[in-house]
């Protein structure tokens, strides 16, 4: 993968602008690759984009538990961090620290969002198959009748 625009030899940033997915040169302003997939773990090799991964969730009773128990304080606490603090950012940084660190960060349980968006898939997606797998074991367990 060419690590600088090919028209500009400026860096190369990933973007994401309506459904398409690319790297893309804020120097001269063009795409070097554009697609409507999201972009590979290889691209985010050339992204020189800075992300923030940033705590949300005020309200979310879930989110707030989350967070009074990894901080040990209780949960009316953790709502009035979540409302006071303009913008928790828990990670600044490259590309491939902000994958590593949004999948840590979701399997912790906890919501957040990314800025700029990111262009690079966090988790796979699940597939149909499996979704209703899932549906038919809840389906087993609550016993719904027609």
């Amino acid at each position: 993968m060419e690590e600088k625009c090919m028209y500009c030899k400026g860096n190369l940033y990933g973007k994401k602008e309506g459904k398409s997915y690319g790297l893309y040169c804020k120097t001269c302003g063009k795409w070097v690759y554009k697609s409507e997939e999201l972009l590979k773990e290889e691209e985010m090799e050339v992204d020189k984009e800075e992300y923030k991964i940033i705590l949300i969730g005020e309200g979310n009773e879930k989110q707030m538990e989350q967070i009074a128990q990894m901080a040990g304080i209780n949960i009316y606490m953790a709502g009035e961090y979540l409302r006071t603090e303009k913008e928790v950012v828990l990670y600044k940084g490259n590309a491939k620290e902000t994958y590593k660190n949004a999948r840590n960060i979701t399997e912790k349980g906890l919501l957040y969002k990314i800025e700029p968006e990111y262009p690079y898939e966090i988790l796979r997606k699940m597939t149909e198959e499996e979704k209703e797998k899932i549906t038919k074991k809840i389906l087993e367990k609550i016993k719904i009748f027609s």
